[in-house]
């Protein structure tokens, strides 16, 4: 039987919760106190020498959705399974690697792998060097119990830091859309993986991409066009978006969900400040690990929203070091 008990204010707007489980619980132990290193609030000082590169939304306006009979064992596997889900992506990926273990990305592959499974190029951190990988018993625990606190919260939307290839994302937004399939959400992802992708759209002039297509690489047949982007890395965060944003709409097409990708939290801070995007009663999540700079990027994000929004919350996943128990610190500007 869990406890919940609140510690102390950290900030007039953060609260730290405890939550207490035994091993009856969802966690074998849960949350240490906030790590004093992370209370630095944000300062555009900071950002002086970045080069602002604005977001992209992905748009999905054309009707070949996925079948019924495609989605429902797939809606179980994520609902249910997805550690299974996400081992069978990771198997389907190194199927389709030549001599040199590489992925063949062309069109022909990602067709013939797409038919057997929809979602084969969405991934996480699931390596031995990860944190609470989903394919260890307490990764699959803890994400399942932070994907589950984060999907009840979602009002608006949610603003994930360390989106990685979107399988979390994949989850929750299942988790959520399965409970309100006609949810209006406002999905901000973030991850320098999007950074190529993002910068190559945004030298083309293209501020809302549609990702059912693939017109943006016409006239691309070799790296020379892509310089001095890497195509394959493009191509990929192009197709692993296409199958999520595909198979949520396929999936919930009542739901009006809007897809936004940026490359670093910087970014998307100065376009909140600059199209004065709302951040009210939004979510934000991370689970970054060990990397302090996105440590501090996720503290400067919830600096941000909370001085500027109300109702917003945070959730950051993470590993005590000394325990090497699951921890999940919360934030609540209600509190």
């Amino acid at each position: 039987m869990k406890q919940t008990i609140c510690l102390y204010f950290v900030f007039s707007f953060f609260v730290v919760v405890f939550i207490r489980a035994d091993q009856s619980a969802d966690l074998p132990s849960f949350i240490n106190l906030y790590n004093q290193t992370w209370q630095k609030s944000f300062n555009w000082d900071n950002c002086e020498d970045i080069c602002f590169v604005p977001g992209v939304e992905l748009c999905y306006p054309k009707t070949d959705y996925l079948e019924e009979s495609i989605i429902a064992p797939f809606t179980h596997l994520i609902l249910h399974e997805p550690q299974m889900l996400l081992q069978k992506n990771i198997e389907m990926v190194e199927s389709a690697l030549d001599q040199k273990n590489c992925f063949i990305m062309n069109d022909a592959v990602i067709k013939t792998i797409g038919k057997v499974n929809p979602l084969f190029l969405l991934d996480e951190c699931h390596h031995h060097t990860c944190i609470l990988s989903r394919l260890t018993e307490m990764g699959k625990q803890a994400r399942g119990f932070f994907e589950k606190m984060i999907s009840e919260k979602l009002v608006n939307g949610y603003v994930n830091v360390g989106s990685s290839f979107a399988f979390q994302d994949l989850v929750i937004l299942t988790r959520t859309l399965q409970k309100n399939p006609e949810f209006a959400l406002d999905i901000y992802l973030i991850d320098p993986k999007y950074d190529e992708y993002v910068e190559f759209l945004s030298m083309k002039k293209i501020r809302q991409v549609d990702i059912s297509s693939n017109d943006i690489f016409v006239g691309i047949t070799s790296q020379e066009d892509c310089k001095p982007f890497c195509c394959v890395h493009i191509k990929w965060i192009h197709e692993c978006f296409k199958q999520l944003v595909r198979f949520i709409k396929s999936a919930y097409p009542k739901a009006k969900v809007r897809f936004f990708l940026y490359g670093y939290v910087e970014d998307f801070l100065r376009e909140c400040e600059e199209k004065n995007i709302s951040l009210t009663n939004m979510v934000m999540s991370s689970d970054l690990g060990k990397s302090k700079e996105a440590r501090k990027a996720f503290s400067n994000l919830i600096s941000f929203a909370m001085e500027r929004s109300s109702g917003v919350q945070a959730f950051f996943l993470d590993k005590n070091k000394e325990s090497g128990n699951a921890e999940i610190y919360v934030w609540d500007s209600k509190e």
